[in-house]
C-alpha cells in the first residue's frame, strides 16, 4: 500500500520525468493536462499481482523507467533520454481507465485479547478475526478496450494525441510499445526478430520483468 504523501512523490517524480522531454514534437502540456482527466496517477498496475493498490500504476512506471535506464546503460545501449522516458513512462497507458474499486468481506485476524462482541473465532487457525470491508481492484464493467483491439493499439491511440508515434523521431519507442512482449506466453518466431534487431523493445520487456517479479515486490 502506499500513503497518499508517496502518491503525491510519484506523481511529482512522473511529472517530473515527463518535463525534460526535448523534443517539441511531443506534446508535454497536453499529455500533462490529459493525464489530469483519468485515473493515472491513482490506478492500480494490476488486480491481484504487482502493485495491486491505489497509485500502483504510476509507481510500478517508475519503477520499469529506473529498470530501463539502468539497463541500458550495463549493455552499452545508446538511446536518448527522450527515447528511455517516452519508452518506460508511456508503455502502460492502456491501463487508463481499465480498473475499478469493489469491496469485500474480508477476515482480518487479531489478537484475543482486540476481540469484541463482533468477533469470530477461526477454528481451523485458533485465532480470532473481525469482518471488515476489504477495497479490491477489478477490471472496469463495461471495458470497451476488446472494441480497440489489443493493448499496444489502445496504447497507441492515446499516444499518437501528444506525438507523431509513426515518425522516425519515435522509431523505436514505438516498436518497443508495440511488440511489448507478454512474459506468460512462449515467444514466437517474428518476436525474436523484432527483439534482435531492436533492442530497445527487447530492454522493455527485461525493464517491465524486473518491476513486476523484482522491483515492484521490495517496495
Amino acid at each position: 500500500m502506499l500513503t497518499k504523501e508517496q502518491i503525491v512523490e510519484n506523481k511529482n517524480r512522473f511529472l517530473e520525468l515527463i518535463g525534460k522531454i526535448s523534443s517539441d514534437r511531443v506534446e508535454t502540456g497536453e499529455l500533462v493536462e490529459y493525464l489530469f482527466t483519468t485515473d493515472f496517477f491513482t490506478a492500480p498496475a494490476s488486480v491481484r499481482y504487482n502493485c495491486c493498490y491505489e497509485g500502483g500504476l504510476c509507481e510500478h512506471t517508475l519503477n520499469v523507467y529506473r529498470n530501463l535506464k539502468f539497463l541500458a546503460g550495463g549493455y552499452g545501449e545508446k538511446y536518448s533520454e527522450d527515447e528511455l522516458i517516452l519508452t518506460a513512462l508511456l508503455h502502460d497507458f492502456s491501463k487508463i481507465g481499465f480498473y475499478e474499486k469493489y469491496t469485500k468481506p474480508t477476515k482480518r485476524f487479531i489478537e484475543e485479547e482486540e476481540a469484541t462482541s463482533r468477533s469470530k473465532f477461526d477454528g481451523s487457525t485458533g485465532k480470532w478475526f473481525n469482518w471488515v470491508d476489504e477495497v479490491f481492484y477489478k477490471v472496469k464493467d463495461g471495458n470497451d478496450s476488446a472494441a480497440s483491439g489489443t493493448r499496444w493499439f489502445s496504447t497507441l491511440m492515446i499516444l499518437n494525441k501528444f506525438m507523431p508515434v509513426f515518425d522516425d523521431e519515435f522509431k523505436e519507442v514505438t516498436i518497443a510499445l508495440v511488440n511489448q512482449y507478454d512474459g506468460t506466453r512462449e515467444m514466437g518466431g517474428d518476436i525474436k526478430v523484432v527483439l534482435h534487431e531492436h533492442p530497445l523493445t527487447l530492454l522493455l520487456h527485461e525493464a517491465d520483468s524486473l518491476a513486476c517479479y523484482i522491483t515492484d515486490d521490495r517496495q
